[in-house]
């Protein structure tokens, strides 16, 4: 076979040229290669449950016409075991964009993309199942031509279905619990997966119908399947354990496509305020304004969207947030059109974790009673030996409910156990008195059905007592002494109970 070398070489001089112009220089200088911003993202998998590792994400430029260009804006990296991904794009560059994530698994290879107007500094780019139904609803039905106003079209028409601003939520991480803003979202992809099939697929679904200006998962045969995958969907993710019980599935009211005309962003919020606890957060902010009106607002935390506020609740608590730890919450105003304000940010540390103390004395007539083991349960567990002096503490008690309980051989004390309530300060005085046992002696008492056998056994002197109030009831007892053997047989109409009890001769 002979090679066209001239043509090759052509060829090779213009790719390299191509990447000197998008990448710049390497090895001898970098004075001329254009400064680059990192965008970072994270990538769900094709069926929304969870992130995906080692998908193949480029990044490519949308001019103003809505034209995709072939040419990439980034060069491809792979998402990384948690499906994060870091691409760098000319610093300059403010225009939309197209990410691409490729997803090879056993099944197959399938794509999946996101398409925004821009991407500001520090937003987190999300590519999932539902942000692919943008892209192909745009190409569907407005011959994809991704320009910022189809881009809002298409996402106003999905919001109804996905959840308002389903383009910037991330895919749950492995073993953590659902965000609000999530829980809708998967369990729509979940529902809509299911109703996917060789002649049924998403640009099916998402294509709109002429005669109505309805899409077609919001009309028909298909609306009503939809619906019914919903409920459906909902059950099996609460049976698994992935969302609370207390999820609602969402209504669905499907939308003809809007005509935006309204372009201005409400306000930002303003006079943003956190009152953290160790366990929770709550924000509060004063009204966005608008030309026509506020109707949500978004809560973002470490650059994620967390939930979605319906106005005019100025007002979040965050509960799913760790003792001692710092975030960053971000509030934004959206009104009916999609406009987003924007944002107002503040940061916050959770308080610490109050801990407090339990401590008492044990004593026996009157002196400290060292090596006693002392128990706490109740809203913790735990145990400690009291020292040479009976005393006894414990230590990094949260508040709660407990008992404390002491234990050792040979002895009895009073009271058997003591309640305390710990709620916002160390607790003392949890005092016991240990009483020593006479050696020798057993008591023991049996409640059964309908009768009571108490037995009591007095050792050196071999006195047996046994009281039975049992109807039918026989009780043979045998004393041998001095070898310390005692046996006590008691026949009732349900069976036999035989007890020995060995004592040194």
């Amino acid at each position: 076979m002979c090679t066209n070398w001239k043509r090759f070489t052509l060829k090779a001089i213009i790719l390299a040229s191509l990447s000197l112009f998008l990448y710049g220089c390497s090895g001898g200088g970098t004075s001329d290669a254009p400064a680059l911003r990192e965008v970072r993202g994270v990538v769900s998998d094709s069926t929304g449950g969870k992130p995906f590792a080692n998908a193949a994400v480029t990044a490519y430029a949308i001019d103003a016409a809505g034209n995709v260009s072939t040419t990439p804006l980034s060069a491809t990296v792979q998402s990384d075991g948690q499906g994060n991904f870091i691409l760098k794009i000319p610093e300059g560059y403010v225009g939309g964009i197209k990410f691409v994530a490729t997803e090879t698994t056993g099944t197959g290879t399938i794509a999946l993309s996101s398409v925004l107007p821009s991407v500001a500094p520090g937003q987190v780019v999300v590519i999932s199942p539902a942000t692919d139904m943008v892209s192909q609803y745009i190409t569907a039905n407005m011959g994809g031509s991704f320009t910022a106003e189809n881009i809002q079209k298409a996402t106003l028409v999905l919001e109804p279905f996905l959840g308002l601003n389903f383009t910037q939520i991330p895919p749950p991480l492995p073993g953590a619990a659902l965000t609000p803003a999530q829980q809708q979202l998967v369990v729509m992809i979940q529902a809509i997966n299911s109703l996917i099939t060789p002649t049924n697929t998403i640009a099916d679904m998402v294509t709109v119908n002429p005669a109505t200006g309805i899409m077609h998962l919001g009309e028909g045969a298909l609306f009503t399947a939809l619906n019914a995958a919903i409920v459906a969907s909902t059950a099996d993710l609460i049976g698994a354990g992935v969302i609370p019980g207390t999820f609602t599935p969402p209504v669905i009211i499907p939308v003809p496509e809007p005509d935006p005309t309204d372009v201005t962003a409400p306000s930002a919020p303003q006079n943003l305020k956190a009152t953290p606890t160790a366990s929770s957060i709550t924000l509060s902010w004063d009204a966005a304004t608008d030309n026509v009106g506020v109707t949500a607002y978004y809560v973002y935390r470490n650059n994620v969207l967390f939930s979605t506020v319906a106005a005019p609740t100025l007002t979040y608590t965050d509960t799913a947030v760790n003792a001692a730890t710092s975030y960053t919450y971000e509030v934004k105003a959206r009104d009916a059109a999609g406009n987003v304000s924007a944002g107002s940010t503040i940061p916050v540390t959770t308080l610490p974790i109050l801990t407090y103390t339990i401590s008492g004395r044990i004593t026996s007539n009157g002196t400290g009673l060292s090596s006693v083991f002392v128990a706490v349960s109740g809203s913790g567990t735990g145990v400690v030996l009291t020292d040479a002096d009976g005393n006894y503490t414990f230590t990094g008690v949260r508040a709660g409910s407990y008992v404390i309980t002491p234990t050792l051989i040979g002895f009895a004390f009073t009271p058997v156990n003591r309640p305390v309530d710990v709620t916002t300060a160390s607790v003392t005085g949890m005092d016991f008195a240990a009483v020593p046992l006479t050696p020798g002696t057993v008591t023991g008492v049996t409640t059964y059905p309908d009768g009571t056998v108490t037995i009591t056994t007095t050792y050196p002197d071999g006195t047996v007592t046994t009281l039975t109030t049992y109807p039918n009831g026989t009780v043979t007892i045998g004393i041998t002494y001095p070898n310390g053997t005692v046996t006590t047989s008691t026949t009732y109409p349900n069976g036999t109970v035989t007890t020995s009890l060995v004592y040194p001769a």
